[in-house]
């Protein structure tokens, strides 16, 4: 898999990265993102940082 593709279509960084990227795919008319945590046997950790640390920060900029 070529590296621009990882780059393309991952996210990752701190929250305020993510929330950027995110954004970045709503720029482009992506209307749904699915995000898959990693490592699995973080993901109830990762769903929480996500849901409080990210998601405020896509709120307060729609």
């Amino acid at each position: 898999m070529p590296d621009q593709w990882i780059e393309d279509l991952t996210i990752a960084g701190s929250p305020e990265e993510v929330a950027a990227k995110i954004e970045s795919f709503h720029d482009v008319s992506v209307d749904c993102v699915a995000l898959f945590p990693m490592p699995s046997d973080q993901v109830d950790r990762m769903v929480q940082l996500t849901a409080e640390q990210v998601l405020p920060l896509l709120e307060n900029r729609g």
